[in-house]
């Protein structure tokens, strides 16, 4: 007979599933939380719904320590983590033992290992369930042949990190993490930050499956080397002795309960672990040493936790060519959420509490089935702060009503006022990057735009471009906006970046952190949200219909060209820009000047999309590469013609500091160039064949940028392609 929860799913066609997922105040997801989602999908090919952790509706609970955050109703448990405290992120003195609550029922089908089982059921450790973190079957679904870059993979948690950045960054007062520079190229310090996509999830396991050892002080990090088979060791940082050493995994001991967890569920009463105090360097060369020495296979029971499965069984698998990345099941999966309106959503389905649930789902599962009395009120920092987002979200709505409702008060009526570097009767043409800012804050609006003046006295948006410097005035909304540190408003001349007076700012995002200090240096308020909007393009435009014609696009800045208008070509004295007769079909010099209208601008985008490579000295030619994953490199004016890794942190390295802001931005230290001086002879060959060895698709999403655009939205995030009437593109007068 069906359980309760088999017949809800059957019924909705979908798994209600709680997770600590992100919540619209994060930009990130944390890695292995992220995973439970995934690994439902994996198992059942359906859909999945964020439910809360306190609902009183039937629910499924997965991957993560979170058994503790559940409160109310029906909750299936498949390989979940428990703490023994309700609270654990509490101070010491204030924690409270983890305690059952009446109206709730958990029904126990698998669980990380004993401890957590015997929390969530009640019991004595008497492994009547089967133990495994459900991410262990991660291989058995997406095993990846992947080069061996780093001797050593270093994971750390979040409590170790100095910010959410998609760079691992440890807290300055950390140092075990520190690397001599000799070791640079061998040691890699991971993250379990990553973007808001299932993308970034194969990515970071890719990050992880591509060094020839691990220490991680993240449980995931170490499923994740386990299951893979890569030697590895727990990094402990608070054993009485350091070093190499067996411990035993006994609840109450030193070692990480979820650690203890996890390996005594592998049956083992003890493992090995590298103790290093978080205050002193660590020895990397003894470290590898000790995993060498250590580290054997470990064995898990898949097939058990996997017949252990509460709903119905339907694994995915890979279509030809494709990783199951690819697949709808995937990347279909939404993975930030509004948890003030999942709560909403989640009262509005079951009004009546428990009582409406059962009669609605009566469970019809054998009597014999395991059932247990539920355990857990959650503390605030793992049920999720439903009130504190609902306010956030409510606040940041009012403010763009408000926004709106002036908008609308101007003339024309609803029209968006929009400052960008518009064409002019002494340049009467369009410039690419430019004039796609008018075409992205259409697009999303669903409004007509207007061009607004620089230092205007009105309130208005300023989008893309490298133009922040030069807005004064009025009220101005930031939004994905550059600007040069070393301009000011009205001042023709070099001069470092001044607020100018009588100006009223809001910054929504910009397009770096480059821009994002000037303003902050200058008392200005300036979300960590980055990104270029023309990022943003193939939600719009997806060019799927566009075939490759050219090897290689080669797209030029304005100050390249012999004339400003769509037909100039190169300066004569650019040699590097010279085709040979022979690579005439191969290589495409493209201007980024367009004609004043959305088609031209489309026409201009086909282009770009046409070419297999592009080099770029121009932003938004290596924005539109990227955007739609074409490999690039920007083309350097400099060298010899040799490609270049480029560091760009450090601000001695020679990069334009237009792109280095972009890839900053995007979470990217590291720029693939090809350096050639302007009046240097072509290579074209050598700068291919370096795309081809270097280039890698980049990680960063654009979702924190659109959630951040101070208007309304016509469109959704996840939608493809976005509905926007022509009227309102044919309105655009750039």
């Amino acid at each position: 007979m069906a359980t309760s929860i088999t017949r809800y799913v059957r019924e909705k066609g979908e798994i209600p599933l709680a997770w600590a997922g992100s919540t619209l105040d994060m930009n990130y997801l944390n890695f292995g939380d992220a995973l439970s989602p995934v690994m439902i999908a994996l198992l059942s090919g359906k859909p999945i719904r964020r439910a809360p952790m306190k609902s009183f509706a039937p629910r499924l609970s997965c991957v993560g320590t979170i058994g503790h955050g559940f409160a109310n109703g029906e909750v299936w448990f498949w390989g979940t983590g428990c703490s023994n405290w309700a609270n654990p992120s509490a101070p010491a003195a204030e924690k409270k033992p983890f305690v059952p609550s009446p109206e709730s029922h958990f029904t126990v089908t698998a669980t990380r290992g004993p401890v957590s089982e015997s929390l969530l059921s009640a019991k004595t450790l008497s492994h009547a369930v089967p133990y495994g973190d459900p991410v262990w079957l991660l291989p058995r679904f997406y095993k990846p042949t992947v080069k061996k870059r780093y001797k050593l993979g270093v994971i750390l948690h979040l409590s170790e990190l100095a910010n959410r950045e998609m760079e691992a960054v440890p807290r300055k007062e950390i140092a075990r993490f520190r690397i001599p520079a000799e070791l640079a190229d061998d040691i890699h310090l991971i993250t379990t930050v990553t973007e808001l996509h299932v993308g970034a999830l194969q990515s970071k396991i890719d990050e992880i499956l591509s060094c020839e050892r691990i220490v991680s002080t993240s449980l995931h990090g170490m499923v994740i080397a386990e299951s893979y088979g890569i030697p590895c060791l727990y990094f402990a940082p608070s054993l009485s002795k350091d070093g190499l050493q067996s411990v035993e995994l006994t609840p109450g001991g030193d070692v990480d309960l979820r650690i203890v967890d996890l390996y005594t569920g592998l049956g083992l009463p003890k493992i090995d672990v590298y103790n290093q105090p978080r205050p002193k360097p660590s020895d990397w060369p003894a470290i590898m040493k000790a995993i060498d020495k250590s580290w054997s296979p470990k064995t898990f029971d898949g097939d058990a936790l996997i017949n252990a499965f509460p709903v119905d069984l339907s694994p995915i698998s890979a279509a030809p060519g494709e990783t199951i990345w690819e697949h709808k099941a995937l990347t279909d999966l939404k993975l930030r959420h509004d948890v003030g309106e999942l709560n909403r959503l989640d009262r509005k389905e079951f009004p009546g509490g428990a009582k409406v649930a059962a009669a609605r789902f009566p469970d019809e599962s054998p009597k014999g089935a395991p059932k247990a009395a539920a355990r857990a009120v959650a503390e605030k920092t793992v049920s999720e702060p439903a009130g504190e987002d609902a306010a956030a979200k409510l606040e940041k709505k009012k403010s763009s009503v408000a926004l709106l409702k002036r908008i609308k008060s101007t003339l024309p009526p609803g029209s968006v006022p929009l400052a960008w570097a518009a064409s002019s009767p002494k340049f009467p043409y369009a410039n690419f990057g430019d004039a796609l800012s008018a075409v992205m804050v259409a697009a999303i609006s669903g409004r007509v735009v207007r061009h607004a003046g620089f230092d205007s006295n009105s309130e208005r948006l300023v989008a893309v471009g490298t133009i922040g410097h030069a807005i004064s005035k009025g009220t101005v909304h930031m939004w994905g906006t550059g600007l040069d540190a070393q301009r000011c408003p009205g001042n023709p001349n070099p001069a470092p970046y001044q607020r100018p007076a009588g100006t009223e700012f809001h910054v929504h995002a910009v397009r770096g952190p480059k821009t994002g200090a000037v303003l902050r240096a200058q008392g200005i308020a300036v979300p960590e949200i980055y990104g270029d909007p023309v990022y943003l393009l193939p939600k719009f435009w997806p060019m799927d219909h566009v075939a490759k014609t050219h090897e290689i696009g080669v797209i030029v800045h304005l100050t390249e060209l012999a004339s400003q208008d769509p037909a100039a070509t190169v300066l004569d004295v650019m040699t590097r820009y010279g085709i040979p007769p022979e690579r005439k079909g191969d290589i495409r010099i493209i201007n980024t000047i367009t004609e004043r209208d959305a088609s031209s601008l489309r026409a201009k985008v086909e282009e770009i999309v046409s070419c297999r490579h592009i080099l770029s000295t121009s932003l938004h030619g290596l924005v539109i590469a990227e955007c739609y994953g074409i490999p690039s490199a920007w083309f350097a004016t400099y060298g010899q013609g040799e490609g270049r890794e480029l560091k760009l942190d450090d601000d001695e390295e020679r990069v334009d500091h237009r792109v280095r802001d972009f890839y900053l931005g995007a979470g990217v230290t590291r720029l693939n160039a090809f350096c050639l001086e302007r009046r240097a002879k072509p290579e074209w060959d050598k700068a291919v064949d370096w795309i081809k060895a270097t280039w890698r698709p980049l990680t960063y999403s654009p979702q924190a940028l659109f959630e951040a655009f101070p208007l309304p939205k016509a469109v959704e995030f996840e939608a493809t392609p976005w509905p926007v009437e022509p009227k309102v593109l044919k309105a655009l007068k750039f």
